[in-house]
């Protein structure tokens, strides 16, 4: 069995390795932003998002088997967040649902696109 990148999904070549530290060039377009992969418990949801994010249950068994096809779209946070949530280095700009669909699928890491 074939290596497979976690963020795209691709395949790898033999000793090619898609990390925080080694971004797929596959998954974004240059000067798009940054690829990381972070722990899913950094990625802070403001709570002005729509409220109803629909039965995630479907996108969570996909994402289950499939692995997360289209990262999360965050910037870094600036300045301090309400209360003691110094532990959101990321803020979500688009992927709401999806993130909420991750973390139903228990994953632990997640690719993101920083702008």
């Amino acid at each position: 069995m074939s290596a497979v990148c976690p963020i795209c999904m691709g395949p790898l070549a033999a000793g090619e390795v898609h990390d925080g530290d080694n971004p797929c060039p596959r998954s974004i377009p240059r000067g798009m932003g940054e690829l990381l992969l972070v722990a899913i418990d950094q990625v802070y949801v403001e709570s002005n998002i729509r409220a109803a994010l629909g039965d995630l249950e479907e996108l969570a068994a996909s994402i289950r088997s499939e692995g997360l096809l289209q990262p999360i779209a965050v910037h870094r946070r600036r300045g301090a967040l309400p209360g003691d949530l110094d532990q959101f280095p990321y803020v979500v700009d688009h992927g709401h649902r999806r993130l909420a669909a991750c973390k139903l699928a228990g994953l632990t890491e997640i690719p993101v696109i920083v702008s």
